[in-house]
């Protein structure tokens, strides 16, 4: 009975010690959720407006807080509209993960497919050695480049890289290089670093001064003055002369360049206001992402896909007409004007300068 009572009051104790640490951890978590959930809303309020670039650091704060899978497929999206195309796609895989742990096999579907889209057109970053076997610590931004990823192309986000390579004893070798959006591997090569001063100047060894050779047999001769030269007469280089008249396909080439730019700029807005519509279709669509149904979630990427269309067309078609009415101009400006040609020559005789001029008048 003792031994029984002794253990009832060790239960007590810990439970009455234990209770206030459960109570601080579950307050602490309900309050993560609650600011998560605020940052999240305001994260979707600045998508809502265009602003991706105020958003994506939002989105990023609620996962820290509360790692939804809501709110990690929003901060995907948003990379990927900011271009952070290798982030974004391996969010979508993690995306996919959670989704099909979770159940939610339809979006982790549709994460799937986001990431297949992304991954065909990755961007990509080759750094060689051209001497694989030295000791050679290469780093990306500030982050070290791991060996194995040495040597093979990997994924990266399209942006402007700092890469530096140094090893002990060696100057340090650094290269800004510019990685593009698109489906591109860019290569850089890392040449063999040089060896870094010991400390000491090296001696270089002085020019000599050779003596010039020297003829005793010949006698010394001054050089006697050049004569005076006599100038004759020119005759000024009569040119040709020029055909100004413009090409006769100058003026109907500018022409159907202009009704081309002009179509390109209607098919672009056309399409725009497409974008636009879409694009705010799509954001009506379930938008706090919280228990949203198969078909909205179905129907969502069908407005983004159908927003992303319209876009291409729109960028396209002001891109063709920009161009087309650029070329327009350039032929419009610089066909010359039809002068009356002519030409003059000039003629210089000891009775003074004559002056000729021919062409048409």
């Amino acid at each position: 009975m003792t031994n029984l009572l002794r253990v009832v009051l060790v239960c007590l104790l810990t439970w009455s010690v234990l209770r206030p640490a459960h109570a601080q951890e579950a307050a602490s978590d309900s309050a993560n959720q609650a600011r998560a959930k605020v940052l999240f809303q305001e994260g979707r309020a600045l998508v809502a407006d265009g602003r991706y670039a105020d958003a994506c650091p939002l989105f990023e704060q609620s996962s820290k807080l509360v790692e939804g899978i809501g709110t990690l497929f929003n901060l995907a999206d948003c990379w990927e509209r900011l271009r952070r195309t290798r982030s974004a796609a391996a969010l979508y895989r993690k995306v996919e993960r959670l989704a099909l742990a979770s159940g939610q096999d339809q979006r982790a579907q549709v994460a799937a497919q986001r990431a297949l889209n992304l991954e065909s057109s990755l961007s990509k970053l080759l750094i060689r050695l051209e001497d694989p076997h030295t000791a050679t610590n290469v780093r990306q931004n500030g982050e070290d480049i791991p060996k194995e990823n040495l040597g093979a192309p990997f994924a990266v986000d399209p942006g402007t890289y700092q890469i530096v390579a140094s090893s002990p004893g060696k100057r340090s070798w650094s290269l800004s290089v510019e990685v593009p959006q698109g489906a591109v591997i860019v290569t850089v090569l890392v040449p063999v670093l040089d060896d870094l001063p010991d400390g000491k100047q090296p001696t270089r060894s002085p020019a000599l001064a050779l003596p010039a050779k020297s003829d005793d047999s010949q006698p010394e001769v001054e050089a006697a003055p050049p004569p005076k030269l006599i100038p004759r007469p020119q005759r000024a280089r009569e040119e040709p002369p020029r055909d100004v008249r413009p090409a006769p396909w100058r003026r109907p080439t500018a022409l159907a360049l202009a009704g081309v730019g002009l179509g390109g700029m209607v098919a672009g807005a056309v399409f725009g206001a497409q974008f636009r519509s879409s694009n705010k279709d799509a954001e009506n669509v379930c938008p706090s992402s919280y228990d949203c149904s198969n078909r909205e979630i179905a129907q969502h990427e069908q407005f983004v896909n159908d927003a992303r269309r319209a876009r291409t067309f729109s960028v396209i078609g002001f891109g063709v007409g920009l161009a087309a009415l650029g070329s327009a101009a350039a032929i419009h400006f610089t066909t010359p004007r039809a002068e009356k040609a002519f030409s003059a020559s000039a003629e210089w005789s000891p009775y003074g300068v004559t002056a000729t001029l021919r062409g048409r008048f």
